[in-house]
């Protein structure tokens, strides 16, 4: 089945237009809150990372930064 070129050109200008639409209403809502923000001086606190102890490179450490206690290593418990 053939498409006609002016329906392929319709339909590519069609979703250009509809992502460009999209996009300036996400950049202004956008814009907008930060100079909302800006003028009220209710900026965020940067984000701040946990400091890091240093560790073995073979110690195997959780997500809260603790050492996991291996009862499988060197024979067991």
């Amino acid at each position: 089945m053939e498409v006609p070129i002016s329906y392929a050109l319709a339909l590519g200008f069609g979703l250009a237009a509809t992502l460009l639409a999209s996009h300036a209403v996400i950049f202004i809502f956008g814009w907008n809150l930060c100079a909302k923000n800006h003028r009220t001086g209710n900026t965020p606190d940067p984000i701040t990372l946990p400091a890091s102890r240093p560790t073995k490179p073979h110690e195997p450490v959780s997500i809260e930064g603790e050492p996991i206690k291996d009862t499988n290593r060197n024979g067991g418990p």
